[in-house]
């Protein structure tokens, strides 16, 4: 095989392609000898080519910079292992974050001769970076004023209401305080569901406390709950007594109540909604039923993303399109799954498996 060695015209236009794409990149390639004079540098950010060649980065820079700069190249010269640091260096009274990497370049035999590396300009995305840090704690401040200014007074409205229609009023003064009861339990509702939708999304995880519970428990316990507030409304229940594991049992009251109350709310009016809990091959299943109008299949691969369910605002949505979200992560952080079927057909069916 006859071998072509590349042409000067070809060895042009590499090297060009090569500039080009490195004064586009953002990044400034350079070599030093090992006394830290630059042999080579493209392109050059603060002074012309000039300017740099054949000077150490304490001709360049002020002494603090220069002597953070320094101290990393003579650690690769000195250890013959390359470096990755952030560095900072001043220019015109203006600070610039650098990504700084440097390797060890080495001849034929392996000697090191100098060093080789590349600095890449990371001002903006520091400054970003930084305004996102601003950014999250003020929202960790609007979560605790979420968390207790609201919730605090919101309790307040609630508690005199409750005790308002504890006594002894008028029927029209009744009908006024029940609207106001319902109208605080919905805002606390949905303040608990921002709560965790924020924890969810920034933490990357709902927390839960593990103890001792009875699943079977907590599912009889909303069945009460809702079936009072659903007068008219048949809920039938089927659950396993053997049903006990180790969950949080406030987090599943929170799937149980989410996923029956969406059954009694988007199901036939006149039609049961079952609910069955079952142990099966050392998991718990927990499954709601209804019939009615199925969910359109191709909602369902969306119904536990953010606002999936409902867009907001729409005239079917009383809450604010997290509640299948929060669900989906619950059972997420018990280790668990979900899954949904819904036909004509069939019906609607949420089922939950949970390891015990």
């Amino acid at each position: 095989m006859v071998r072509v060695e590349p042409s000067e015209e070809e060895h042009r236009r590499s090297l060009a392609r090569f500039r080009l794409a490195l004064a586009h990149s953002g990044v400034v390639a350079f070599e030093h000898d090992t006394a830290l004079r630059y042999t080579w540098i493209y392109p050059t950010q603060f002074y012309p080519v000039d300017e740099v060649l054949g000077r150490t980065d304490a001709e360049l820079f002020g002494e603090g910079d220069a002597t953070a700069l320094m101290d990393i190249k003579r650690e690769v010269l000195a250890r013959g292992a390359g470096q990755k640091r952030e560095v900072q260096v001043t220019r015109d009274g203006k600070r610039f974050d650098f990504l700084l990497t440097v390797e060890p370049l080495r001849d034929a035999v392996g000697a090191i001769v100098g060093l080789t590396g590349a600095s890449t300009n990371i001002t903006e995305a520091k400054r970003v970076q930084g305004e996102l840090a601003r950014a999250l704690e003020f929202r960790d401040q609007m979560i605790g004023v979420l968390g207790h200014d609201l919730r605090g007074p919101l309790g307040g409205v609630y508690g005199w209401s409750k005790t308002m229609l504890a006594g002894r009023i008028g029927e029209a003064e009744r009908r006024a305080f029940v609207r106001i009861e319902r109208s605080a339990v919905r805002m606390l509702e949905m303040i608990e569901t921002l709560l965790d939708f924020a924890e969810s999304r920034f933490r990357g995880a709902l927390r839960v406390r593990l103890a001792e519970a009875d699943f079977g428990e907590v599912v009889r316990g909303v069945v009460d709950e809702l079936g009072a507030a659903n007068v008219g409304r048949e809920i039938r229940v089927v659950v396993d007594h053997e049903a006990r594991g180790t969950w949080d049992a406030a987090r599943l009251a929170q799937v149980a109540s989410n996923l029956i109350g969406n059954a009694l709310k988007h199901g036939a009016r006149d039609g049961v909604v079952t609910v069955t809990l079952h142990v099966d091959d050392g998991a718990v299943v927990f499954a709601v039923h209804n019939d009615g109008t199925p969910i359109p299949s191709e909602r369902i691969p969306r119904l536990f993303e953010p606002f999936g369910a409902d867009a907001p605002g729409s005239s079917t949505q009383r809450g604010i399109g997290l509640g299948l979200y929060i669900v989906d992560q619950i059972v997420r952080a018990h280790g668990g799954s979900i899954d949904v079927t819904s036909t004509r057909e069939l019906g609607t069916r949420f089922s939950v498996r949970l390891p015990r």
